[in-house]
């Protein structure tokens, strides 16, 4: 049994269109850049509550101000950083960073959400 017929019908009497663009939940790429450096800048400041703030709502409800604090200073302070790539997706954008610090440099994926 062929199924391409029928799946394409079904999908175009719903409202499908080829070449249109999907719904997307996700930044845009500007968005998501500028929504990446505020989240490198708070992390820079060593700023847990800006930090927390952040988080979606699900991490919020899994950690405190005080946990991102200690981690935050476990991680020492960051001497700089800078965004090497910006990917949007359907439900989220994905930032990569690197993280400049006494140590060395370190490598960061930021996944953002539809609000930053």
């Amino acid at each position: 049994m062929n199924l391409r017929v029928p799946l394409l019908a079904m999908a175009l009497a719903c409202g499908l269109h080829g070449g249109g663009a999907l719904a997307t939940s996700a930044l845009q790429p500007a968005q998501a850049r500028a929504a990446g450096q505020v989240l490198l800048d708070a992390l820079k400041r060593q700023d847990s509550q800006a930090v927390f703030d952040l988080l979606a709502p699900d991490l919020q409800n899994m950690t405190t101000v005080e946990r991102v604090r200690e981690r935050l200073q476990q991680q020492g302070s960051i001497l700089g950083s800078r965004i090497t790539e910006v990917s949007t997706g359907v439900d989220d954008s994905t930032v990569e960073a690197v993280l400049r610090g006494s140590g060395g440099n370190r490598p960061r994926v930021l996944v953002l959400d539809g609000r930053g």
